[in-house]
């Protein structure tokens, strides 16, 4: 760190140290510890049910707290005081679907993948269907797969391809020739 900007950090601290004091409010040189900090803003009232974050949330409701300069969301760090060490992969809320809840039992360490479908997005949606729209099973040798992991009835898309082929068709023999062609002088 540059020596200027030492400096600047130093004198804020000073300053509002001092501001403080004034006010007859003794201000302590650190922040509290993480853990202090984090358990001071969870609501533990229910004690079989979610422990709810009270502090800053973000948009989608999951909690965040400042931690290292940066502010990563409130149910991970709920893991890290758990366990002491960061979740390897995706945190799911598999018993509460609460993205505001921290407590560590309602949790389970899944791959993106599985936290994906588990949820109620389409995807999810899509992977729990078993049969096509008209009912035909997305199995054996019905099942076709698109290389970007899409499903299609085989039965279903054979009927599409034939009505597509006829409307080809019956277009085709529809156009008028161009001037000039078919003729015979």
């Amino acid at each position: 760190m540059p020596r200027s900007e030492a400096v600047r950090k130093r004198n804020t601290e000073a300053c509002r140290r001092y501001r403080l004091r004034k006010k007859g409010i003794d201000a302590p040189l650190q922040r509290p510890p993480l853990e202090e900090r984090f358990w001071a803003k969870v609501d533990k009232s229910d004690p079989d049910g979610c422990w709810e974050w009270t502090g800053s949330k973000d948009v989608t409701g999951y909690g965040r707290i400042g931690f290292r300069g940066k502010t990563p969301l409130a149910h991970r760090v709920a893991w890290y005081l758990e366990y002491g060490e960061w979740p390897k992969e995706t945190i799911d809320h598999r018993v509460c679907s609460n993205p505001s809840c921290v407590r560590v039992s309602h949790m389970e360490d899944v791959s993106l993948r599985k936290n994906i479908l588990r949820g109620e997005n389409p995807p999810a949606q899509n992977a729990r269907k078993t049969h096509c729209i008209r009912g035909h099973p997305f199995s054996g040798d019905n099942l076709y797969r698109h290389t970007n992991g899409g499903r299609e009835c085989r039965i279903c898309k054979r009927a599409s391809n034939a009505v597509y082929r006829r409307k080809a068709a019956k277009e085709a023999a529809s156009r008028t020739p161009y001037a000039g062609e078919g003729e015979t002088e």
